[in-house]
């Protein structure tokens, strides 16, 4: 009676495995289509660019400025699009080329939820990774100097 129970648990608990690896498969083909589906939108040819500041540099401590790569279909990504922890909010500054659709790259402000010149510089490996991202870095504070 007991290696009855026993092999019945052992059962129950196989059936469990099988049916969470297969949800769990099943998300991960997902969220690679997804994926694919995003890369296809830019032109993964076009080169990166790198920032190569310092924390030392001034810049704003609670957003980044992303260039997308080249693209001919203008998809407005949303965060959830972006592998990256500490992002809050995204806000395009450019969405649609006015001019040469060829050379056009969208430009976005990411905001960071945790902030500081660390928290920037973080969020900017990050989204480096990223092969749709042609260009991540800091907001630079500029100075005006009068003469």
């Amino acid at each position: 009676m007991l290696k009855r129970k026993f092999n019945l648990v052992l059962a129950v608990l196989a059936i469990v495995m099988v049916i969470g690896l297969t949800s769990y498969n099943k998300d991960e083909v997902k969220a690679e289509e997804e994926t694919n589906e995003i890369l296809s939108y830019f032109d993964l040819d076009d080169e990166k660019e790198y920032w190569n500041g310092s924390i030392e540099d001034p810049f704003e401590d609670d957003k980044v400025v992303v260039i997308f790569k080249k693209t001919w279909t203008y998809p407005e990504l949303t965060l959830n699009n972006f592998d990256v922890v500490n992002l809050k909010s995204i806000e395009y500054t450019q969405t649609r080329p006015r001019n040469n659709p060829k050379t056009f790259r969208q430009i976005a402000t990411i905001y960071l939820n945790e902030v500081g010149k660390e928290k920037v510089m973080e969020a900017i490996k990050e989204l480096e990774k990223l092969e749709f991202i042609q260009y991540a870095g800091p907001r630079v504070i500029y100075k005006v100097y009068h003469c």
